[in-house]
């Protein structure tokens, strides 16, 4: 929070309506238990572990790489694989960073 300070970022909370300017929001596309299970290790599905797994270690972690592991395996779940490959031969990205342990 102290960034956002030092940059006059301001946080201001909106409900999904007002956010996104409609009504009619189509359903989330993600399996129903990382929605409602907080805690990785009661999940049943092992993607569904993994992913919260590597959000928790990204939130505490104090290098960069682990949130990058995170935001490849989110984009992965949600199928942006296809479209990731082309733009990772831009970014430099020629193979998928190396899988965290669950």
């Amino acid at each position: 929070m102290k960034d956002l300070t030092s940059y006059n970022i301001h946080l201001v909370r909106k409900g999904q309506t007002t956010f996104f300017g409609r009504q009619d929001l189509p359903a989330p596309q993600v399996d129903p238990e990382i929605l409602n299970v907080q805690e990785g290790l009661n999940m049943a599905a092992i993607t569904n572990r993994r992913l919260v797994t590597l959000l928790d270690a990204a939130t505490t972690a104090t290098q960069e790489s682990a949130v990058d592991l995170f935001a490849y395996n989110l984009l992965a779940l949600v199928t942006y694989g296809a479209i990731g490959n082309r733009r990772s031969m831009a970014t430099g990205w020629h193979r998928a960073p190396p899988s965290a342990s669950t």
